[in-house]
């Protein structure tokens, strides 16, 4: 009897099982592909709409004849922490750090905005001007005017009085 014959050293898979064992890794990946995608859309759709919010509400204030007072209060995408108002043309008396983040953003881009998410890494729209806003009043103990997120929620207490702009505080 001759040796090694009829042994096999080697293990055979059949073609149709690497296939198959191929096809379930690239449906792995494109689902987690596609799960990113979706979480990512989801924290953009979240920016956008805190943005539109507040504005609307501050637009609300603004038109109002006489003296009231709002307090905008609304979840926030996990990656921020905290949202900005900073007068850009101010003198920086607030958390230097973040100002001069802002401040670079606003040289490299030229946009003159009010508004600003930090960190801004974490928002689809990092920056915005909002309308109708007593920027002077708001910045006037510290700029960046910095308010952090409590529970997972940004509360901004909105006021006007009988002056043309609306003050956050």
């Amino acid at each position: 009897m001759k040796r090694g014959v009829g042994k096999s050293g080697q293990m055979q898979l059949p073609f149709g099982m690497i296939f198959s064992i191929f096809l379930i890794a690239v449906f792995i990946v494109v689902a987690v592909i596609a799960i990113t995608m979706f979480l990512n859309i989801q924290g953009n759709v979240e920016t956008g709409s805190f943005l539109r919010d507040l504005q609307k509400e501050v637009d609300n204030l603004w038109v109002s004849s006489g003296g009231g007072e709002y307090v905008f209060e609304r979840e926030l995408n996990s990656k921020i922490s905290m949202v900005c108002f900073f007068d850009v043309n101010g003198r920086i008396t607030g958390n230097s750090e973040i100002a001069l983040t802002f401040k670079e953003q606003t040289d490299n881009e030229g946009n003159l905005h009010n508004f600003y998410f930090y960190p801004q890494r974490g928002a689809s729209i990092p920056s915005t001007y909002i309308e109708h806003i007593n920027l002077k009043e708001a910045v006037k103990s510290e700029n960046p005017y910095c308010i952090g997120k409590q529970n997972g929620k940004v509360k901004i207490k909105l006021e006007k009085g009988f002056e043309a702009l609306v003050r956050v505080s």
